[in-house]
Order: C-alpha cells, then structure tokens, then sequence
C-alpha cells in the first residue's frame, strides 16, 4: 500500500540513505527545522513497519510575480491580483534501497 504522511520526530531518518547526499542531509539534518518555521511540509512514504523511509518529498509556498505571467492569462485574473499564488516542490528523493519499485515516480504523483 502507498501512503506517504507527515514527517515526524519519531520517523527513522538517521537511516535514509539516497544516491545524492545533500537530499540524503536535507532529511537527516534539516527538514524538522524546515517544519517548525514553517518553511516547507516533508512528507514521508514508510515501508508497512515504519523502520524504513522508502522515500520523500517538500512542498512550500511560492508565487510568480504577475509581471511574469503571460498578458492572455493575466486579464482573466481578478485586477487584486499582485501575484499568482504556487505551490513549489522542492525536493523529491527514494531511498536507495528501493530502488527499482517505482517509489519516486509515485512519489512525484502523491506531490
């Protein structure tokens, strides 16, 4: 079953290991901080006894300066407008150990 939820204290991310170490020290290192400053949401994808991360993915807020979006698009939006308004994802990483089971394409697809 594929289930990804909200990353928290008691997840295993000591153990995660990807193929690209600053995704692998963002998990270990940084996204609880990330978390409680509201910078980004983690989600995690956990094998079904909870002792592995088979994966994760953050989401944050962003927007793109109304200046930048194309004058087509722009007059259907409402003139209160200054920006429109994103979701970013940015970061997306498997653990090593699974790869070849399709996690970070499902991953993507949870975002």
């Amino acid at each position: 079953m594929f289930q990804t939820v909200p990353l928290i204290k008691s997840h295993p991310k000591a153990e995660f290991t990807c193929e690209n170490e600053i995704l692998t020290n963002y998990l270990r290192k940084q996204a609880s901080q990330d978390i409680r400053r509201k910078l980004a949401a983690c989600f995690v994808n956990l094998n079904t006894d909870e002792t592995l991360i088979r994966g994760y993915y953050t989401l944050s807020n962003g927007s793109i300066p109304l200046e930048q979006v194309p004058d087509n698009f722009r007059k259907r939006l409402p003139t209160a407008y200054q920006a429109i308004p994103t979701t970013l994802l940015g970061r997306l990483a498997r653990d090593s150990r699974c790869i070849g089971e399709g996690i970070g394409e499902l991953l993507l697809i949870d975002s």
